[in-house]
């Protein structure tokens, strides 16, 4: 027998020095060996345990790590190193109860409280997980892991401050800690920190260079630095690296849209797809750029992808109303619009809550309700059309507006009152925001009101006008050439007026509708005799419909003028870019919403000399008929 035992402790000592050696599966041929001389060996058995778990074979792992615990099951290493595999099998309840058992064997053991913390963590039990570091630090008070893992902890908490100052500790104990920089990072880009969040990912890098998490992170920072070119060749190095890295695959098709590059960003987000198919963001972003694309049929099954791994996804609701919008089916749209309450970034007064908001199904006889804007200028003066609706059906209407508005909505057909934005608001029974009344009507295409004209322009300013336009003879032509710079997607529906210009160079008064002009569109105004601007003297929309009335024709983006031109019944060309807005729907010249709008849509993306050589045939044939 002892001679037994001085060979097994021979052989045990050769497979722990190759194990240290890094020669792993000729230690695992002598663990092996031993136990065959002696099946009960705890340390062989254990070894053989940790083998499993370097080799990722947990699963096999386990069960060398019972059959020790059979021998010894008091001890603390094994019981760690169990809750470990259980931990990697996603087993957490089962991980925490070994380590808990660890715990009880061996209370002073660091390694195992930071462990106990992770799975805690891992559990959503972040308050706890942090009980377990601290004790872990108690221990060990120069211990890195347990301050990262504390600081993500923390992150997960949303207790951004506090996760940095773990990190900074991490790193300070251990100064090449890429994990810390790499996560100290990310809390930056959460507080739009960016230029801090680069400088921690590059320290990252600089640690370890083809590390991908970091590698893909830059390339988000890089990214909201607008330093496409940079964010893309970041991505591409990160799914070098490490070709499985789905949000490396679908963070590279954010940037490749960005750079309007969108068949190749529908390849990134399909790429992410692939590698992992439970991903809901990557079918929604894929919608997004296939309705870009023109591709909305494909859009809506993306959506509908998202939506069933998904059901509660609130922007993949929201996405596909608008595709099924622009597609003209108003019904189901409608019906998916209204999950923009359910979106991060909605924008409910405060007081939005005091009282019901209407859907359509209550009565509306005998009551006040409140019609209260909620969007843009455009959007108001699209759907405040419904008011008379509402008034027709019984309702005492009063309608809430931006301040601009106010003069103007004063001469529409239905509210009782109107009041502005943040003016204290009368008593009323019911409310309901302006864009929500397509859905309580079902407004669809059989049914759409379209008054040919419901707004007016005050007539002591129209005459105002007359008068101030005396030296512009006719034809006049109001023209608009953008909208607000921080609209989402001002760089394709925004022009420079000198290529309009440039384009239509035919015997027409140009009048510039634009209350604030862009630097280069004034300096093309200054430019020419033939182009007037009142910007100026443009105080509120009500000043804005009086100067439209003067005018003989209007031409303009997608932007709230085209809105009250066609509002005022007036006659006027919109120029759209390729994927245009939801309620200009995907094809036509025509809109049911304006009788009184022709639509110019762009061929293909970016194709505003095709929408200038259109206008400008049917100009020349709009001034031949005026002779």
């Amino acid at each position: 027998m002892s001679d037994l035992k001085n060979t097994i402790g021979a052989l045990l000592q050769e497979a722990l020095t190759l194990h240290r050696a890094g020669r792993v599966q000729e230690s695992e041929t002598i663990f092996k060996t031993i136990l065959q001389r002696e099946p009960e060996n705890f340390d062989a058995l254990y070894w053989l345990a940790l083998v499993a778990i370097r080799g990722q074979r947990q699963a096999e792992a386990l069960q060398w790590l019972d059959r020790a615990l059979k021998v010894k099951p008091d001890s603390a290493t094994a019981l760690n190193a169990r809750g470990s595999a259980l931990r990697a099998l996603k087993r957490p309840e089962e991980a925490l109860a070994s380590y808990d058992r660890a715990l009880t064997c061996d209370a002073s053991d660091s390694n195992v409280h930071n462990n106990r913390g992770n799975v805690l963590k891992d559990l959503g039990r972040h308050a706890e997980a942090l009980e377990s570091y601290d004790k872990a630090l108690a221990l060990q008070g120069d211990f890195p892991e347990a301050h990262f893992n504390r600081g993500l902890a923390f992150e997960a908490m949303g207790k951004q401050d506090e996760a940095l100052a773990a990190f900074d500790r991490a790193i300070a104990l251990r100064p090449t800690y890429a994990e810390a920089f790499n996560s100290r990072g990310i809390v930056f880009q959460n507080q739009k920190r960016v230029t801090e969040a680069l400088a921690s990912f590059e320290a990252a890098l600089a640690v370890r260079a083809d590390y991908p998490d970091a590698l893909s992170n830059r390339g988000a920072a890089l990214h909201a630095l607008e330093r496409y070119d940079e964010s893309l060749a970041s991505y591409d190095r990160a799914v070098t690296v490490r070709p499985d890295h789905a949000e490396a695959w679908y963070n590279r098709g954010n940037t490749l849209r960005s750079m309007g590059l969108l068949n190749s960003a529908v390849t990134s987000y399909t790429r992410a797809i692939t590698l992992r198919p439970d991903y809901p963001e990557a079918y929604v972003n894929r919608g997004l750029v296939e309705q870009d694309l023109g591709q909305v049929e494909g859009a809506i099954r993306s959506y509908e992808r998202a939506i069933a791994l998904k059901p509660l996804h609130a922007e993949a609701h929201w996405n596909m109303s608008l595709a099924l919008l622009v597609a003209g089916e108003l019904p189901r749209g409608w019906d998916k619009y209204e999950w923009r309450w359910q979106r991060p970034s909605v924008n409910l007064p405060p007081d939005s809550h005091l009282r019901p908001r209407w859907t359509g199904a209550e009565s509306l006889a005998g009551k006040t309700l409140l019609l209260r804007n909620e969007q843009g200028f455009g959007d108001t003066l699209q759907f405040c059309r419904y008011a008379s609706l509402c008034q027709a059906q019984g309702a005492r209407v009063i309608l809430e507006v931006q301040r601009d508005l106010v003069p103007l909505m004063r001469s529409l057909r239905g509210p009782e009152l109107v009041i502005g934005r943040g003016d204290p608001l009368p008593p009323h029974d019911l409310q309901c925001p302006l864009l929500s009344l397509p859905f309580a009507f079902r407004t669809d295409l059989g049914n759409l009101p379209a008054p040919g004209r419901y707004l007016e322009a005050a007539e002591d300013k129209t005459r105002a006008w007359q008068q101030r336009l005396s030296s512009v003879p006719a034809p006049r032509v109001g023209v608009v050439v953008s909208g607000s710079p921080t609209h989402g997607r001002d760089r394709e529906r925004s022009i420079a007026l000198h290529d309009l210009l440039t384009e239509l160079d035919l015997p027409v008064n140009w009048v510039s509708l634009q209350k604030e002009c862009r630097k280069g569109d004034m300096a093309a105004i200054r430019s020419r005799r033939d182009v007037a601007w009142f910007g100026d003297e443009l105080r509120d929309f009500s000043d804005t419909a009086a100067l439209l009335d003067a005018m003989d024709l209007i031409i303009t983006v997608d932007t709230s003028v085209a809105h009250l031109a066609g509002a005022l019944g007036k006659p006027v060309w919109v120029m759209l870019p390729f994927s245009p807005d939801w309620r200009w729907m995907w094809h036509g010249t025509t809109t049911p919403w304006y009788p009184s709008m022709t639509l110019y849509r762009q061929s293909t993306g970016g194709d505003w000399p095709g929408v200038f050589a259109r206008i400008r045939v049917d100009l020349e044939a709009w001034l031949a008929a005026r002779g």
